[in-house]
């Protein structure tokens, strides 16, 4: 136990005692303060990390992580402009606070959506059946599946027209039919009764003809 006398030394003493006591408890004080500032950005990064809500504490603009991530916050004028979650794989309409966009899964392989929404999927505009619109296309769109198909339907009806070889290739023909004649060279066509050869230049024309119109 300390007892004060009244010398100049002791009161020296004292007040210096004094002091540092004070300073020891403004430094306790301050490292307080720090501790709860500590805790406050610690509790604030676990919001950003965690916190599945429209926004992090009491700041209106900002989301977490995790929301950014697989969330769908849309709290009014608040967006996150669409959860990576969303962007991949949502299906059921636009992006969630994505605006007027879809998500990849959507632009890929969906052919469920209405005339002009999407554009239409990848898969839409391969595989769509022939004569039928592509979903989320514009009405009157035609698949790569429809053209091929209608390729296929012009060719062999060509080829039922037009056929090649050294003898007449045909077990039944039709005027107008052609056939490539190999051994002679020449392309014909059955008027009805025979085939006739068909003149490279219109009937009547040379190679040095020059036809007036």
């Amino acid at each position: 136990m300390i007892v004060w006398g009244t010398s100049t030394v002791v009161e020296a003493a004292k007040t210096a005692a004094q002091s540092a006591r004070d300073t020891a408890l403004g430094y306790q004080n301050t490292t307080d303060d720090y501790r709860q500032t500590v805790i406050s950005y610690a509790t604030r990064v676990n919001d950003y990390a965690q916190t599945f809500s429209a926004d992090v504490g009491t700041n209106t603009t900002d989301f977490s992580a995790k929301e950014h991530a697989v969330g769908v916050a849309n709290a009014g004028a608040l967006s996150t402009g669409g959860s990576a979650k969303d962007w991949a794989v949502y299906e059921s309409g636009t992006v969630r606070g994505g605006g007027s966009l879809y998500s990849a899964k959507v632009y890929a392989a969906d052919i469920s959506l209405g005339t002009d929404t999407s554009g239409g999927s990848a898969k839409g505009w391969t595989q769509t059946a022939e004569d039928t619109d592509v979903p989320g296309a514009s009405s009157g769109s035609r698949s790569a599946l429809h053209y091929a198909a209608k390729a296929a339907a012009d060719y062999a009806s060509f080829t039922g027209l037009y056929k090649t070889g050294a003898t007449d290739p045909y077990s039944s023909k039709d005027t107008g039919d052609l056939w490539y004649d190999t051994a002679a060279s020449k392309l014909k066509t059955w008027s009805g009764s025979v085939w006739q050869e068909i003149d490279a230049l219109p009937q009547g024309l040379g190679p040095t003809s020059s036809p007036s119109f």
